[in-house]
């Protein structure tokens, strides 16, 4: 990773090339590969243009591999992940951060497009006092942990994709005497009924609210007006606020 100016934080996005059969491995089961695919293009989209508003904060996205492919906005870093298991590379990503000159680092997953970006602000406030900032989801993980010193028990003994990763990095960052404080749970998007939620979700609020994640609609209205109702008949009551 290209060295940062240690005087700024460093916010480093997790993300995937959306490669149908390569992510969302879950709602693929659910509506098909190509499908999954196009509605992670469009999260990851929504993430990285949520995030142009941040000021005062170096931006990069680390990729799980090649991602070239995919139209990063102007102006950010880019890395690969390094590592086994999402552990492994969590810790190697904020390991290298801190040996480039970050000051504070917060690493964000690209599963919650309609995230607003004051998450991320919140985190590093939180930063200014405490060693350690998580943002819990509401399936036992977290869409964002930052730190301000780098401690690699918080990626070991954790399994991932479980419902106690919360938990259990709690517990680590008490035992090496963290000061760790949490943000506001958000959903992320995993399941077809995870999709469900975020049809309702967008389908509650407007088009100017910071949570409106334009591509992940317009993902949403190109399903349902080609008929993919499949495993979620509660999005039909959308498509008229989501085109």
């Amino acid at each position: 990773m290209a060295t940062v100016n240690p005087s700024r934080r460093l916010l480093i996005v997790f993300a995937r090339p959306p490669i149908p059969g390569r992510v969302k491995s879950r709602l693929a089961a659910a509506i098909g590969k190509e499908a999954a695919a196009s509605f992670y293009a469009a999260f990851l989209q929504d993430t990285l243009a949520g995030l142009e508003s941040l000021r005062g904060v170096e931006r990069a996205i680390a990729w799980s591999e090649g991602g070239s492919a995919f139209p990063v906005p102007p102006g950010w870093l880019a890395s690969s992940q390094r590592g086994k298991d999402l552990g492994e590379r969590l810790a190697s990503a904020f390991l290298d951060a801190f040996d480039s000159g970050a000051r504070e680092v917060v690493v964000l997953g690209s599963d919650s497009p309609t995230l607003p970006a004051s998450r991320v602000t919140q985190a590093f406030e939180i930063l200014a006092r405490r060693d350690a900032a998580i943002g819990p989801t509401t399936d036992g993980g977290y869409y964002l942990i930052g730190l301000r010193t780098f401690r690699e028990q918080l990626f070991q003994d954790v399994e991932w994709g479980g419902t106690n990763v919360l938990a259990r990095t709690l517990e680590s960052a008490a035992a090496a005497g963290l000061e760790t404080e949490l943000l506001a749970p958000w959903y992320d998007v995993d399941t077809s009924a995870d999709l469900a939620f975020l049809g309702a979700h967008l389908s509650a609020i407007l088009p100017g609210d910071p949570c409106n994640a334009p591509a992940t609609r317009q993902a949403i209205a190109a399903w349902l007006g080609a008929g993919g109702t499949g495993a979620f008949p509660f999005l039909d009551c959308t498509s008229a606020s989501l085109g």
